[in-house]
């Protein structure tokens, strides 16, 4: 395939989400999808055959590899435009590694083969239908008005109205809100492509993801739909305006204190560590904490809570530790190796010299 731009920045925008990439091999196309650690994001990119030169499927390949070691490959996206002619990413030819090769101008050949690491399964399905509110606007102006929020806001209220949609920073549990900087951003209904609203809707979930969406999709200036029910339930946004690209993005939302008191379970925190495992009753995006102190249950918790009359399903085998009060630790690097013209990081000497080698003698004083 070329190197097509979509290809080398979905890399970037999962990195901003999550550390681990599970790739599916899939005759319906190549799946790129990731979930964060609190278990409160989840995106996904569908390549579908169309989007490559040649697309063999000849089996059903499940992988997984660091993000990181793939950011290795395509960190410079400018110059691998300018440079790379085609790309081949095979995920059959070692059990071992992934095999990435960039073929670049006068016959340049460039190979990372990007270790795999332990594999789970993790598979995510959602309705595009269904929805209390269904916006659909251009990413350039949504990422310009969220440029106007300071670099420290964490979370922001969506709430749609009837004719109009505002976008504030989040205040929860501030001492003295009255110091606290509030800011608003207010879209009126004719400024989206599309603007329908079943009922009012008011939910917050977290700045960062929705910065990674926007800056994906703003650097091709693209339409973004955005569909939301009530708060607790996930936020979706989806881009299917890329030829041979579906993407979408899925947001947990701050569930308010009624829908905490009345679930009776306190599911899954931006700030602690949660199971995500399958589970035969209930499609739930969550881990249950029942021995939550006083202020844990006070304090509002980020969940994705899916029943089983719901399409949205977030199914995996990533185990956690069993107290939910420890934070696992983090695991161990996986050296990364990567080869370009013959040359791999595991022999490369260093010729620096050594600071402290004299290496021109001082001029004798009559020289002087």
């Amino acid at each position: 395939m070329h190197v097509n731009p979509v290809f080398g920045k979905a890399f970037h925008a999962l990195m901003r989400i999550a550390d681990d990439l599970y790739i599916e091999a899939l005759p319906s196309g190549l799946i790129f999808h990731t979930v964060n650690s609190s278990k409160s994001a989840y995106a996904c990119f569908t390549f579908k055959p169309d989007f490559f030169i040649t697309y063999k499927d000849d089996s059903v390949e499940k992988r997984k590899v660091l993000l990181k070691s793939c950011l290795m490959a395509f960190r410079s996206l400018p110059n691998l435009e300018k440079t790379v002619e085609k790309c081949l990413f095979d995920l059959t030819s070692s059990a071992d590694y992934l095999l990435l090769k960039f073929f670049c101008k006068h016959g340049l050949v460039k190979i990372y083969q990007l270790p795999y690491v332990e594999n789970e399964t993790v598979q995510g399905s959602f309705s595009t239908s269904g929805f209390l509110c269904q916006l659909n606007a251009s990413s350039r102006l949504l990422h310009d008005g969220i440029q106007n929020f300071s670099t420290s806001v964490e979370e922001v209220t969506l709430t749609v109205c009837s004719n109009k949609v505002l976008l504030r920073n989040y205040v929860d549990d501030e001492p003295e809100p009255n110091k606290v900087v509030h800011t608003e951003l207010t879209l009126e209904s004719e400024e989206f492509d599309l603007f329908e609203v079943n009922q009012e809707t008011k939910i917050t979930f977290c700045l960062k993801e929705l910065k990674a969406v926007l800056n994906f999709c703003e650097g091709f200036n693209i339409p973004i739909s955005i569909k939301c029910q009530t708060s607790g339930r996930p936020i979706t946004f989806s881009v299917t305006s890329l030829r041979g690209v579906d993407i979408q993005f899925v947001l947990a939302t701050l569930a308010d204190r009624e829908t905490q008191s009345s679930s009776g379970i306190f599911r899954s925190s931006v700030a602690q560590t949660s199971q995500f495992s399958k589970s035969s009753q209930n499609n739930t995006f969550s881990s249950s904490m029942p021995n939550a102190s006083n202020d844990a249950q006070n304090a509002p918790k980020f969940i994705l809570t899916l029943s089983d009359d719901e399409d949205f399903m977030a199914q995996g085998a990533l185990q956690d530790d069993v107290d939910n009060d420890v934070i696992p630790s983090t695991p161990p690097h996986k050296k990364f190796r990567s080869m370009f013209l013959g040359l791999s990081q595991a022999t490369f000497t260093s010729m620096a010299p050594d600071p402290d080698e004299v290496l021109v003698v001082n001029s004798d004083d009559e020289h002087m």
